[in-house]
C-alpha cells in the first residue's frame, strides 16, 4: 500500500519543527492537511466520459487516488450513450427517511421509472421555483453540483477497482488484500443495521467488483484475495493490506466505527488500512480519511466528486442507494405542497428478498480448483 506521506513531494516532506534539543517532529497528518488547505496537493481526474485503459486506471488509482470526475445531473441529461432502462423505485413523499424506514414501505409508496426518466425527473424537480429566493438558489446549486451514480457509473467503478486490485496483486505478489466485509454486523448502532437477512452496500459493491474477475482470474488470485477474518491469524502483518470497501460515505461515522471495531481485534494492522469507494470528495482523496483517534488513512475512489464551497457539502445520489443528508437538505428546501423529486430516496435493489451474492461461493470454488491444479 502506498503510504500517505508518499503522496507529498520530497521537497515538502522535509517540513519539520526544528528543535536544537531534540529530534525534529514530523506530523504527517497536519502537514498533509496544511498542503491541502494551501492548494498544494492536486489530483488530475479525467472527464466523466473519457475512454481510459486498464494501465491508466491502475496508474491513476495508485498515484492520484482517483480516475475520473463523476458526472453531474446536467451532463447525464445531455449524454444518452447508455440506455439506462433499468428500473428505479423512488419514494413518494417529502420527509427524509432512514434506510430502515425505506425498507419498511410498501410497493404503493414508490413510483417506478427507468433510470433515464429518474434522472430527468430529478433534474426538473430541483428546478422547482419557490417564493423564497434563498431556498431556490440553494436548490439550484445542489442541482448543478449533484453527483449521480447510476447503474453504468457503478459498474464502471467496480470494473476500475477490480482492475486496480489485479494490478496490486500482480505488482506485489508477496502481499494479500483483505477486504473488510460485514463488519457492520458487529456494531451495536441500530441505525446501521441492515434488515434481517439483507446485505449492506459493501457486499453489494463487492459482488459487482468480483463479477469483473473471470473464473480463471479468481483461481489465479484466490489465495491472495481474502474476505475471511480467520485468514489473518497466521499472516504476517507486513504481507497484508486491509481494504474498507463501500460505494460512498457522507459523514464517515459508519466507516470510522467499523474501523475502530476491527482494530479492537487487530490493533497491529492499524497502519495497513485504506478506504476504497466508488466516489469520494476532494479532501478525502487528497488528505485521507480521519478515523477515531485522529489517524488519517488513504482513500482511493474511482470517481472524484463534484462539490461547491457555497454548499459546504458534497451531494451524491444514485439508482441503487440514497444519501440521507441529501434527502434531509432537499426536504428542508421544498414548499409545503411539494414532494421529494424522484431519485432522491430510492429502494436498494440489494434489499430485495430474492437478491443474493455469489462472490463467497466463487472464491471458495476457485480455491478448491486451484488446489487440484498440478503445479
Amino acid at each position: 500500500m502506498v503510504k500517505l506521506k508518499n503522496m507529498i513531494p520530497a521537497r515538502l516532506r522535509r517540513v519539520r519543527q526544528a528543535s536544537p534539543s531534540r529530534e525534529p517532529v514530523y506530523d504527517q497528518n497536519q502537514v498533509m492537511y496544511n498542503l491541502y488547505e494551501q492548494g498544494s496537493v492536486s489530483v488530475h481526474p479525467l472527464e466523466p466520459f473519457e475512454e481510459v485503459s486498464s494501465e491508466e486506471i491502475s496508474h491513476r488509482m495508485e498515484i492520484d487516488h482517483c480516475v475520473k470526475r463523476a458526472p453531474t445531473l446536467a451532463e447525464l441529461m445531455s449524454n444518452r450513450e447508455h440506455g439506462r432502462e433499468n428500473d428505479v423505485h423512488s419514494v413518494i413523499g417529502r420527509r427524509a427517511l432512514l434506510s430502515r424506514e425505506v425498507d419498511a414501505l410498501t410497493r404503493a409508496d414508490f413510483s417506478v421509472q427507468t433510470e433515464q426518466q429518474t434522472i430527468s425527473a430529478l433534474f426538473s424537480g430541483l428546478c422547482a421555483h419557490s417564493d423564497n429566493l434563498a431556498r431556490t438558489s440553494r436548490l439550484s446549486k445542489i442541482r448543478n453540483h449533484l453527483n449521480y451514480i447510476g447503474e453504468p457509473e457503478l459498474m464502471e467503478a467496480a470494473h476500475g477497482i477490480a482492475t486496480y486490485w489485479k494490478h496490486r496483486l500482480d505488482t506485489h505478489p508477496d502481499k494479500a488484500l483483505f477486504v473488510m466485509l460485514g463488519e457492520i454486523g458487529n456494531m451495536e448502532r441500530a441505525d446501521y443495521a441492515a434488515p434481517e437477512g439483507k446485505i449492506k452496500s459493501d457486499e453489494y459493491f463487492m459482488e459487482l467488483i468480483m463479477n469483473e474477475f473471470s473464473d480463471d482470474e479468481l483461481t489465479q488470485y484466490a489465495d491472495k484475495l481474502l474476505i475471511d477474518e480467520g485468514e489473518l491469524v497466521n499472516l504476517p502483518k507486513e504481507n497484508v493490506d486491509i481494504i474498507m470497501l463501500d460505494d460512498w460515505t457522507s459523514s464517515g461515522i459508519e466507516i470510522a466505527e467499523q474501523q475502530q471495531c476491527f482494530l479492537r481485534r487487530h490493533p497491529d494492522l492499524r497502519d495497513h488500512i485504506e478506504v476504497q469507494l466508488a466516489i469520494a470528495n476532494e479532501e478525502r482523496l487528497k488528505v485521507g480519511f480521519r478515523m477515531n483517534g485522529g489517524q488519517y488513512v488513504p482513500v482511493r475512489a474511482y470517481y472524484w466528486a463534484n462539490s461547491s464551497s457555497e454548499l459546504f457539502s458534497t451531494y451524491i445520489a444514485g439508482s441503487h442507494s440514497s444519501d440521507y443528508s441529501l434527502a434531509f437538505d432537499i426536504s428542508s428546501l421544498l414548499r409545503t405542497e411539494d414532494t421529494m423529486p424522484p431519485g432522491v430516496q430510492v429502494a436498494r435493489p440489494y434489499h430485495r428478498d430474492d437478491y443474493q451474492t455469489t462472490f463467497r461461493q466463487r472464491l471458495q470454488y476457485a480455491r478448491s480448483r486451484d488446489s487440484n491444479v498440478i503445479k
